[in-house]
């Protein structure tokens, strides 16, 4: 079975711990000559450093994988990674590389006579094509691509067709299209059972309505999402946390103050459980900026200032200047309206110190 590379991540905590296992094991195994069992290690050492943002540790195991099944004549297999390399190179904006992958991996294809792999390929060389705005031969592509899995009734590579044929109507402002494009591919996962893939398209399909002013089918579309997540527990909590804040914008734009608190407060205080400190920070900013825009006494302003602090701790953890000063301003703004000026001064103190100290050139070694 081919990996596939859009399964739910590994468990963050694991993630360093059986990095260094799987080296010490393939040391190991290199010395016992078990080709087979080491090809496995890397390819799970390959996962681990994608997962823990190592594209060139990755992209070291995925070589010396492919030399390891090129040695044994295991074409198909040795296609297949160089579909992940392409993939990963796609990623990173080497295009010239990704190239080279994808055209080594599809004479591999068509060597073996493998129609599935071909097809697959294509939706990558789709993906290659939009990258250098070669929109017709992309389109070309995804047509081949989605012929030849329909024939085959490959459901869930079907539905990353459907993702690429979204993002092709989408640059030529075909929304309508691009909406049914998003549509088939949550079907397509669904079917395939890939609930958290379906979940995570549903999503995307809530943010473009909504970018296109169609809140309430927007709305609408998130309310999907916890259905599509029934009976799912891991990889469950980011996408609910995704989806709750999408959805206390919308209500927040809509004027629906009120509604957009109480989606927050329900996933606020499982925010650790994201897993994603930019999407940690955008809910709290968004749930304590809500609670300090409607605080009618310094109690309440006080909720807010615990969420929004710790929002900007995480901005200047991640040195974002403008949205420490963003969040701060919220606090500061509230507090000037309650006629607290002393803890209104010691934000803007605080805010204007760390946006400066991030901003501030760095002195020459």
């Amino acid at each position: 079975m081919r990996p596939d590379p859009h399964d739910p991540l590994l468990d963050p905590g694991l993630a360093g711990r059986l990095q260094l296992h799987l080296r010490t094991r393939i040391d190991r195994l290199q010395r016992l000559g078990d080709a087979a069992a080491e090809a496995e290690a890397r390819r799970r050492l390959a996962a681990v450093a994608r997962h823990l943002d190592q594209p060139a540790e990755a992209l070291a195991q995925l070589q010396a994988l492919l030399g390891l099944h090129l040695r044994a004549s295991q074409w198909l297999a040795a296609a297949d990674v160089l579909m992940t390399c392409a993939e990963l190179l796609l990623h990173l904006g080497h295009l010239d590389d990704a190239r080279v992958a994808l055209e080594e991996a599809r004479r591999l294809y068509l060597g073996q006579r493998d129609v599935a792999g071909l097809a697959l390929s294509e939706i990558l060389q789709a993906d290659l094509h939009l990258r250098l705005a070669r929109d017709d031969d992309a389109l070309a592509c995804l047509l081949r691509a989605m012929e030849g899995l329909t024939d085959l009734g490959l459901s869930g590579p079907l539905a990353h067709v459907w993702v690429q044929l979204a993002r092709f109507h989408h640059r030529r402002n075909q929304h309508k299209v691009e909406d049914a494009a998003l549509s088939a591919a949550v079907d397509c996962f669904h079917l395939d059972g890939k609930p958290l893939q379906a979940a995570l398209c549903q999503i995307q399909r809530a943010a473009r309505l909504g970018q296109r002013g169609l809140n309430e089918d927007a709305l609408a579309t998130l309310d999907d999402v916890d259905r599509l997540l029934t009976g799912v527990e891991e990889g469950r909590a980011p996408l609910e946390i995704r989806a709750a804040l999408d959805r206390g914008r919308l209500l927040d734009a809509a004027g629906r103050s009120a509604e957009a608190l109480r989606a927050l407060r329900k996933v606020t205080g499982r925010i650790d459980e994201a897993g994603d400190k930019a999407l940690t920070a955008d809910i709290l900013e968004l749930h304590g900026g809500l609670l300090a825009r409607e605080a009618a006494d310094l109690d309440a302003l006080s909720a807010a200032e615990l969420l929004l602090g710790r929002a900007v701790d995480l901005h200047i953890e991640r040195k974002q200047p403008a949205r420490v000063l963003d969040a701060a301003r919220k606090i500061v703004e509230a507090a000037q309206r309650l006629g607290d000026l002393h803890l209104a001064r010691r934000w803007a103190v605080r805010a204007a110190t760390a946006a400066g100290a991030l901003t501030a050139p760095k002195p020459e070694p």
